[in-house]
């Protein structure tokens, strides 16, 4: 229960606690103006905002993992790869067993097109990530290897995923694009029908299904042509 401080009472303000306090609110806020679509100079506010009040909070407690995770993970949100990798690394380094912070390491040296890096932080994260959220790793770890047409591989981490948390959506989804591009459109839909069905709200999964039932009758189309075309008289 929060205690409400009202004009004089008498209480000590931590400074760190405020700012801490502080950059959350900031970033809360730049997630709902960047989710909602507002103009861009409010968009730019939230986000010059939020990392202010985050760096204030690193400043006050240098020595404090979560706050340069927050940082880390700020910045990454807002596709600033190379300071979230910075960040991140600080969060690391001072909280080696920081699961969350390896995981979105990971993420951001992938994203920046750092392959070789993304899979060792992203094996260094599913070492030390718990039952609970480790299908995660594994389907993260299936995006990289799809990303680099090594489609065997991200089968193999995505079927991990599915066999440690059936109906995650996103490994469903993920797995479909693998399909995808090995021109396996009903595999596709299927997987993506049923990233659907376990969750109704995943934008990518509605897009792909559409997508790929399009080149589905699309394939389908020229194949009939192409038999036709060969049974012509010559």
């Amino acid at each position: 229960m929060a205690s409400i401080v009202r004009d004089g009472d008498s209480a000590i303000i931590q400074v760190p606690v405020a700012w801490s306090g502080l950059a959350m609110a900031h970033k809360v806020r730049h997630e709902i103006v960047a989710a909602f679509g507002k103009e861009s100079n409010e968009l730019m506010d939230a986000e010059e905002s939020a990392t202010y009040s985050l760096k204030q909070a690193v400043a006050e407690e240098p020595d404090d993992a979560v706050h340069w995770h927050q940082l880390g993970l700020h910045s990454l949100c807002t596709r600033q790869f190379k300071a979230s990798q910075k960040y991140l690394k600080a969060a690391v380094a001072r909280m080696r067993e920081c699961n969350c912070a390896w995981s979105n390491l990971g993420i951001s040296l992938h994203l920046s097109e750092e392959p070789s890096q993304a899979e060792v932080v992203y094996k260094r994260a599913l070492a030390l990530t718990g039952a609970e959220h480790v299908h995660t790793i594994f389907s993260n770890l299936g995006n990289l290897y799809r990303h680099l047409r090594q489609y065997g591989q991200a089968r193999a981490m995505f079927a991990k995923s599915l066999e440690l948390r059936p109906g995650y959506a996103p490994a469903f989804n993920n797995l479909g694009l693998v399909f995808v591009a090995e021109g396996k459109w009903e595999e596709a839909q299927y997987c993506f029908n049923r990233a659907l069905q376990a969750d109704p709200l995943l934008d990518a999964a509605k897009s792909n299904t559409i997508k790929a039932a399009a080149m589905s009758r699309l394939c389908a189309s020229l194949s009939s042509c192409i038999i036709q075309d060969r049974n012509l008289p010559q």
